[in-house]
């Protein structure tokens, strides 16, 4: 729903966790990148935006799936 305070939550979130991180623009080799060094909480804003109309494989969302999907639990490996 817009204008219902997700991104405000989210600033507000970003205060209170752990190492928190937000994603805006982020390609999947930063995100990766990022997972790996930093271990952060990943605050997720507009996500939609980049997995909208995503069909093909090649753009980038396609691969910033394929991150968050196998980086969710340590030790799972993301080939890169």
């Amino acid at each position: 729903e817009r204008e219902c305070g997700k991104t405000t939550l989210l600033d507000l979130l970003a205060a209170l966790v752990f190492r928190a991180r937000t994603s805006g623009g982020m390609t999947a080799a930063a995100l990766f990148r990022i997972i790996d060094k930093e271990a952060p909480t990943l605050l997720l804003d507009e996500l939609d935006t980049v997995f909208r109309g995503a069909a093909s494989k090649t753009d980038g969302a396609e691969a910033i799936r394929q991150v968050l999907n196998n980086g969710f639990k340590r030790g799972v490996p993301v080939t890169r």
